[in-house]
C-alpha cells in the first residue's frame, strides 16, 4: 500500500470547515457574522455539495500533522451511518462523506489522532469559527446558539444549532453598466436581499482514536422532516477501532 509522502488540505467549500484550523478568534457561543466584506460571487452556503479535491497517486487529503501509513487507516473509514428513506450517498471516500435528500443534507469529516488536538471544547469552537468565516465568504450570516453537551456513538460530543442567512446583493452601476467602486475599491451595494435561510446543527466529538464532526443542514422549510432524519442518522453512528 502506498505510503503518504505529504498531506494536503481539503479544498473547495468543505476545506474551510476543517476542524484543525487554528483561528485566533472565538467562533460560537452566540456570536453573529455580518461583517461587511468585498463582494464575491453569490453562492448559497450549501456545504453538502461534493468538495473540490486535488489528490495524486501519493496523496490523501487529510488535515493532521502525522502521516497516515495506509489509506484504509484514515479515520473517515472508521465511521458509518444508516441512512433514512429518501437519502442518497453523494460522496464516500477519503475526502469525507456526504449524504443528501429533498429536505436536507449531512456531511461527515474525520481526522486521525485525536491526541494532536486540544480539548473538545476548543476543537468545536475553532470548527465553528471556520464555519462562520466560510459562510461569510459566500455572503451569508451565521448565528450560533449555545453549546449543548450530548453523545454520539457513545462518545462525549458537543452540538451547536445555528441559523444561516444567505444574501444576494444589488450593486450601483455607472453609465456604462459597470459596478461603481468606493474609495477602497469595493463595489457599492445598493440593496441586500435574502436569498435563502437554513437551520443547521453540527456535532463535534472524539472517539477513542480520532476526531470527527457531523454537519446537518436543511432549508428552513425542510422541518420537521429534516430534524427527524438528522436524529435518525446521528443515532445510527457507529465508530470502529483500527484493527491491529
Amino acid at each position: 500500500m502506498t505510503r503518504m509522502t505529504r498531506n494536503r488540505h481539503l479544498r473547495g467549500r468543505s476545506a474551510a470547515l476543517l476542524l484543525a484550523v487554528t483561528l485566533a478568534l472565538s467562533g460560537c457561543g452566540g456570536n453573529k457574522g455580518g461583517t461587511e466584506q468585498k463582494p464575491v460571487e453569490v453562492k448559497p452556503p450549501q456545504s453538502t455539495q461534493p468538495p473540490e479535491t486535488d489528490t495524486s497517486d501519493n496523496d490523501v487529503s487529510i488535515y493532521t500533522g502525522r502521516a497516515v501509513e495506509n489509506e484504509e487507516d484514515l479515520a473517515i473509514f472508521k465511521i458509518s451511518v444508516t441512512l433514512p428513506d429518501g437519502y442518497k450517498t453523494v460522496v464516500d471516500d477519503a475526502t469525507g462523506k456526504m449524504y443528501s435528500s429533498e429536505t436536507g443534507g449531512v456531511m461527515i469529516q474525520a481526522q486521525n489522532y485525536k491526541e494532536e488536538f486540544q480539548s473538545l471544547e476548543i476543537f468545536a469552537d475553532q470548527g465553528c469559527a471556520a464555519l462562520k468565516i466560510n459562510n461569510m465568504l459566500y455572503q451569508a450570516d451565521t448565528d450560533f446558539g449555545e453549546p449543548v453537551k450530548t453523545t454520539v456513538a457513545g462518545f462525549d460530543a458537543i452540538r451547536y444549532d445555528y441559523h444561516v442567512t444567505a444574501y444576494i446583493f444589488d450593486y450601483e452601476l455607472d453609465k456604462d453598466g459597470q459596478p461603481k467602486l468606493d474609495e477602497n475599491g469595493r463595489q457599492i451595494v445598493k440593496s441586500r436581499n435574502v436569498l435563502d435561510e437554513f437551520d443547521n446543527r453540527i456535532y463535534y466529538f472524539y472517539s477513542d482514536e480520532d476526531a470527527f464532526y457531523i454537519l446537518c443542514e436543511a432549508k428552513v422549510g425542510g422541518y420537521p422532516k429534516a430534524g427527524e432524519d438528522f436524529d435518525s442518522i446521528i443515532n445510527s453512528v457507529v465508530v470502529t477501532k483500527k484493527q491491529e
